[in-house]
């Protein structure tokens, strides 16, 4: 193995060290048995990479495979038409979603204006008295010096 990578991890390399080493990486990633989560490079030793998890082997896979098609009968369960109808449903019901999502916040939008406008309210009320008095005083005042 290399001296790098006792201090630093495949994930951690930088470009400069990875050229120059190329030839003792291939040796480290020629039959990965471990790939990282976080960056998704491959190695044959999970102590070269930050977050390795165990790559199932090629025959594991085959297995697993062939009981999947056995349960599922086909490997097409869907014919194309079916698979154009699930495509167009799938696509009304995203468009469907994103007209709610607008609605919602067209919604929202005019619930936060009629707070604004509620906390204005009575203040406006307020005003709307003094300014109503004034008048009728002023006219009442009107009135007594025609009358005099």
């Amino acid at each position: 193995m290399i001296k790098v990578y006792m201090n630093k991890r495949l994930c951690k390399l930088n470009r400069h060290d990875i050229t120059s080493q190329l030839g003792d990486i291939h040796q480290i990633v020629a039959a990965p048995k471990f790939l990282c989560r976080s960056c998704a490079r491959s190695s044959s030793d999970k102590n070269t990479l930050c977050k390795p998890a165990a790559i199932p082997s090629a025959s594991t896979k085959l297995v697993s495979e062939g009981k999947k098609q056995r349960r599922s009968g086909t490997s097409n369960g869907m014919t194309d038409k079916g698979k154009k109808v699930a495509k167009r449903s799938e696509k009304k019901s995203k468009k469907a979603l994103k007209k709610q999502k607008k609605v919602l916040k067209k919604l929202e939008k005019v619930l936060k204006q009629q707070q604004k406008l509620l906390k204005k309210h009575p203040a406006l009320q307020v005003k709307f008295a003094d300014v109503n008095q004034r008048i009728s005083s002023v006219s009442e005042r009107s009135l007594q010096r025609q009358i005099h």
